[in-house]
């Protein structure tokens, strides 16, 4: 179970991240996207196939201040939990009802903040506790909620992935991306870890590292002055295969680049062009990788710079 387990959370990393969002009242580094809702977390968690940590406490709270900005930010919890859970923030002074009866019938003697749980996406109890926490304590929560069989898929789900799966892995060893992200589209409709699951993350992260590598490679045919031509044959190529996907994005907005240096090139090859050329043609692809194809050209290395003007001969001093 422990080796699956660990393969599954490899897995995870590739099932698309959260949008982050930051602890209401505390910085916890970046260790986990929060949420103020039950609802929202519930759902937050469903989408990631991830445990809700829940956090229930206040502002004011020293021990809560303590457990988010120096316990969960600790190097023996930070990655791991990150990997395990999403975090949901509740103000004990205004709680969900459903939470605070969940955590009073749970930890029926807590008397001190924070109280803190794991729960899987559908709100079901794993573990938790209450008061200040020592590292090791909150590792050994962690460690134990991580291995929770409540998250294990159900056999309904198992069945339902065993075709996928064994279309897609021989799908990604022969380069078959449509398959292999039908197949991946599948496993996104449930949850729960299985080797099922695992198998078809696995074949998933070969199509997205096989775009990536595809992408790296016209950025640098580009920049090394390749034909633009067949480099958008190459991602419309690209494109195919990826419908519906955000490469399927990436290589539309590569099309749309592409031209632009073209015309770049042109202006440049007739001489004198304007300084902000470059810069200003990719303001337009702003945050994206193909503002990349605009970066000026680097100096050939024996490259000499243009001699200085001759200066004007000392005039000879006249004799008095």
């Amino acid at each position: 179970m422990s080796h699956l387990f660990s393969r599954w959370f490899v897995a995870l990393l590739i099932t698309g991240p959260l949008v982050a969002q930051r602890h209401p009242h505390f910085d916890d580094g970046g260790t986990l996207a929060w949420q103020t809702t039950f609802a929202a977390a519930k759902a937050a968690a469903a989408k990631a196939d991830k445990l809700i940590f829940v956090q229930y406490g206040r502002a004011a709270c020293g021990n809560c201040r303590v457990l988010v900005t120096e316990v969960l930010t600790n190097g023996a919890i930070k990655q791991r939990l990150g990997e395990v859970a999403i975090g949901y923030a509740v103000d004990c002074d205004q709680p969900d009802s459903e939470i605070g009866d969940l955590l009073r019938s749970k930890i029926p003697d807590a008397k001190m903040l924070p109280f803190i749980a794991f729960l899987t996406p559908t709100g079901e109890w794993v573990n938790g506790a209450s008061g200040f926490q020592e590292v090791d304590a909150m590792a050994g929560l962690v460690k134990e909620a991580a291995a929770t069989p409540l998250m294990d898929a159900k056999p309904e789900v198992r069945a339902a992935l065993a075709k996928a799966a064994a279309a897609a892995t021989p799908a990604a060893d022969k380069g078959d991306w449509k398959a292999v992200l039908a197949a991946a589209r599948v496993a996104k409709q449930s949850t729960g870890r299985c080797p099922e699951r695992v198998a078809i993350a696995a074949a998933e992260q070969k199509a997205r590292d096989y775009a990536e590598a595809e992408f790296a490679a016209v950025l640098e045919a580009a920049n090394a002055g390749g034909d633009l031509a067949s480099l958008r044959k190459r991602l419309t190529t690209l494109k195919a295969p990826f419908a519906g996907e955000p490469e399927a994005a990436d290589c539309d907005l590569g099309l749309k680049a592409l031209p632009k240096l073209q015309f770049v090139r042109d202006v440049e090859s007739r001489g004198n062009p304007a300084k902000d050329l470059r810069p200003k043609t990719a303001e337009t692809f702003k945050g994206s990788r193909w503002t990349g194809l605009f970066v000026p050209p680097a100096e050939p290395a024996d490259a000499k710079p243009a001699p200085d003007q001759p200066k004007e001969p000392n005039q000879p001093k006249e004799k008095g």
